[in-house]
């Protein structure tokens, strides 16, 4: 899985780019057998979260190994990501838990957030120019 997850504008939202280490929150991938998706299912597909939209099994053929046949939305850009695996091969499940912080100050390239429970967070501004910008 990828240390961090950067994107630019997607439609009419801003996405700023965000250091994975930094976030306690997020929970810990684990494995789940590609047959035992199923739609709305979170899985890691291609090195980026997604939800899986659509799930087709083949049946076994002549190798004896049937196929999973999978496509997902990423949960951040919103990106389309098909996956064709053996069904026998782990993939990794997450739960996504929603984290929200009122920002308390912009300053110096740094923005400082707070919790709900008012413990005080420090997010490095992006320096890519590109980042949130829209066309």
């Amino acid at each position: 899985m990828a240390d961090q997850i950067e994107t630019g504008a997607v439609g009419s939202e801003n996405i700023q780019s965000v250091e994975l280490s930094d976030c306690k929150e997020l929970q810990q991938p684990v494995p789940i057998q590609a047959t035992l998706c199923r739609k709305g299912t979170y899985v890691i597909m291609k090195d980026c979260p997604c939800k899986v939209a659509d799930l087709k099994i083949s049946k076994t053929g002549k190798h004896g190994h049937a196929k999973a046949n999978m496509t997902g939305y990423d949960v951040v850009t919103n990106k389309k990501y098909q996956e064709t695996v053996p069904g026998h091969t782990s993939m990794f499940a997450f739960t996504p838990v929603k984290v929200e912080y009122e920002v308390a100050d912009i300053q110096d390239g740094a923005i400082t957030a707070m919790t709900p429970e008012g413990q005080e967070k420090f997010f490095n501004v992006p320096e890519n120019p590109d980042v949130g910008s829209v066309d």
